[in-house]
């Protein structure tokens, strides 16, 4: 029997009780009701004013947005409609920083990276399947490791789960990039992949790694459109 490959990693080992059923998406856990963080205002550079637009994802087989949307996971996902798109805003290009939303998560208003529930730790490497999620995330600093702060997943699944707020890059031409930083405070590859199984975009360190073990994954770019 030849190799098949999984429409997401394994579950690993964990210590919360949760029971998952792969075959129909479901995952059954306890909720919880996160506390509604102090969120920083979006500041730009002196004369730079914020700016409110959309997130477009191109790719091989996906040409869409990031959605308000979101699956039972407390994840992001993808909507071919502008109309459905997240709206978020930024300071100016150039710098890391966070992205605000004004119509996704309430609780959690900044669009950030959330570990993934398969990965082992939330370390981005070579030769590992570990992986980040798009979700809403409470407010970490710039170059701030990964930290166990509320989250739009965590929320869902009462799974605790470190994650990132300010890792966003917004080129001048709109090209929006990920600096997500390691626990070793390291800056590892940040490749932004499209999953078509679930429709979500997962950030990995090792793409041919993901790729090879998970079904319908494909790089993709990130731009601001105002």
């Amino acid at each position: 029997m030849g190799h098949q490959r999984r429409a997401y990693p394994r579950k690993r080992p964990h210590d919360r009780t949760c029971i998952v059923h792969e075959a129909l998406v479901v995952f059954t856990c306890a909720l919880t009701d996160a506390p509604r963080p102090r969120v920083s205002p979006v500041a730009g550079a002196p004369g730079c004013q914020p700016r409110t637009g959309v997130l477009h994802v191109r790719g091989a087989g996906v040409d869409g947005f990031v959605s308000r949307g979101s699956n039972g996971f407390g994840e992001y996902v993808v909507s071919r409609e502008r109309g459905e798109a997240l709206m978020v805003v930024f300071g100016c290009g150039g710098d890391v920083s966070d992205l605000r939303t004004t119509n996704g998560f309430a609780t959690f208003p900044l669009l950030g990276a959330i570990q993934g529930f398969s990965s082992d730790n939330a370390e981005l490497r070579p030769n590992a399947l570990n992986y980040l999620y798009l979700g809403g995330v409470a407010q970490t600093a710039q170059g701030a490791r990964p930290a166990l702060v509320g989250n739009s997943f965590s929320t869902a699944t009462n799974d605790a789960e470190a994650s990132e707020s300010a890792i966003w890059v917004v080129g001048q031409a709109g090209q929006v990039s990920v600096r997500w930083v390691n626990p070793d405070g390291s800056i590892p590859p940040n490749n932004i992949v499209y999953v078509g199984g679930r429709n979500v975009l997962a950030i990995v360190g090792d793409v041919a790694a993901f790729v090879a073990a998970v079904e319908n994954a494909s790089v993709v770019t990130l731009t601001f459109e105002a």
